[in-house]
């Protein structure tokens, strides 16, 4: 596989960004200009390359959109990128149910192809034991730096549970340590919660849970797929998702975890107790999503992508 880097930097100030932007897919749209005369494919991961997609329409080339967003601003950028797709992709795919709903792109040629864990992440999983030790119930949640992710409403809920001596909650964000001591400046970090920075291996964090959550607020951000999810699943974790988004096609209520809103504290707070304290009904959920991550495996996901480029 060749690859190629072209200038594009991010900045603090969002006008320099856009320009970056901007200069950015100028200078992709000529580059990939030398490839009208070859028999090429054009295949765009996410919808913010739009100068490959014109340069694709330029050259008459198949292209493919690989849509995996639905959450970009400003709405103006926003409605450029879909009027874009609309006007040059020969095929759209999907990473879930409810992005192909909630986009609807004009494209006649759409499938949903849902995302997979690497063949090497699911054979260290399916190593793993998921071990239930009555004197610790370990929470985890795995997510960005962003109050939409449910960030405080996870630090609420470890405090509901300080007078557990048999629980702790670790809480693994995607942000350097200054970022996080900003963050939670001025919060009061209860004494069982942990938070930690990037990790660059999750080995750790997923053989010692007993429980995963994520708490992304639907009314501010909607899960399109749900990696973190999928791979707690393959380590036999339950997990409690949102009812909303592409968290509840892969998480089956009752079954593998909980459909459970952010905002159900009260729900919440019931659920994680119940689980503590029932062990047999833990390693039950256990075993059904680890059966269920199967299904998003690596031959799943190669095979429908070789279906698309092979018409």
């Amino acid at each position: 596989c060749v690859t190629h880097t072209y200038f594009y930097r991010r900045s603090s100030n969002t006008l320099f960004t856009l320009v970056f932007f901007l200069v950015s897919q100028i200078a992709f749209f000529f580059k990939l200009l030398r490839y009208r005369k070859q028999d090429v494919c054009i295949y765009i991961n996410t919808m913010l390359p739009f100068g490959a997609a014109l340069a694709g329409k330029l050259m008459g080339k198949k292209t493919v959109y690989h849509i995996h967003e639905t959450s970009l601003r400003p709405a103006i950028f926003k409605s450029f990128l879909r009027w874009v797709v609309n006007s040059t992709a020969s095929t759209v795919i999907y990473v879930s149910e409810y992005l192909r709903l909630a986009e609807v792109f004009k494209t006649a040629d759409q499938t949903v192809i849902y995302n997979c864990l690497s063949k090497d992440f699911s054979q260290t999983a399916a190593a793993n034991t998921y071990f239930f030790d009555s004197e610790t119930f370990n929470v985890l949640m795995v997510c960005s730096l962003k109050s939409y992710k449910g960030v405080n409403e996870f630090v609420n809920i470890a405090e509901m549970f300080t007078h557990r001596s048999d629980m702790s909650f670790s809480l693994v964000l995607n942000a350097n340590k200054r970022d996080i001591n900003e963050f939670f400046f001025e919060t009061y970090i209860p004494g069982n919660l942990s938070i930690f920075p990037s990790q660059s291996d999750l080995k750790e964090f997923y053989s010692d849970a007993n429980l995963v959550l994520n708490l992304s607020k639907t009314d501010q951000w909607v899960e399109t797929f749900g990696l973190t999810i999928l791979e707690a699943m393959s380590y036999g974790i339950p997990t409690i998702v949102p009812p909303l988004g592409g968290p509840i096609e892969l998480v089956r209520d009752n079954q593998d975890g909980y459909l459970i809103a952010s905002s159900d504290t009260k729900g919440l707070y019931s659920r994680i107790l119940s689980l503590s304290d029932d062990r047999n009904l833990c390693l039950d959920l256990s075993r059904s999503a680890r059966e269920q991550s199967l299904k998003f495996n690596e031959a799943v996901f190669r095979k429908a992508l070789k279906n698309i480029f092979s018409v």
